[in-house]
C-alpha cells in the first residue's frame, strides 16, 4: 500500500476469527475500522421469494497513516442507511449519522 493509502474490503465477517490472523495480521496490521453490515447481503437470486443469506459481511478498512492500535467498530444497515464509508480523490469520508453528512476522516 502506498504511503497514505486506504485499503478497503468487502469481507465476511468470520474474517477476524482465526488464530493465523491473531497472531500474524492484526497485530501488526489492525484494521482501521470494521463496519459490520446489521443486514445480510443478499447475494444469491431471488429463489422461490426468497433473497435471504446465512452468510455476515463487513466492510474492513486498513489506513497506511494509522499509528493506532485500536479498531473502531461501527455498524451500518445497507437497506437503511448509504454506504458507511468511500474514497473521493484520494480522500476517506465516513457518514456521520447524527449530522446526516459525510464528514472527512
Amino acid at each position: 500500500m502506498r504511503p497514505g493509502g486506504t485499503l478497503i474490503y468487502l469481507l465476511k465477517t468470520v474474517f477476524v476469527e482465526g488464530q493465523d490472523r491473531f497472531a500474524d495480521l492484526f497485530p501488526q496490521y489492525p484494521p482501521a475500522y470494521i463496519y459490520q453490515s446489521a443486514s445480510r447481503v443478499p447475494w444469491r437470486a431471488v429463489t422461490n421469494g426468497n433473497r435471504s443469506n446465512t452468510v455476515a459481511y463487513a466492510v474492513y478498512i486498513w489506513k497506511k497513516t494509522q499509528t493506532h492500535q485500536d479498531t473502531k467498530f461501527r455498524w451500518f444497515d445497507w437497506q437503511r442507511q448509504p454506504a458507511p464509508v468511500f474514497l473521493a480523490g484520494g480522500r476517506f469520508y465516513e457518514f456521520d449519522e447524527a449530522q446526516r453528512y459525510w464528514r472527512p476522516e
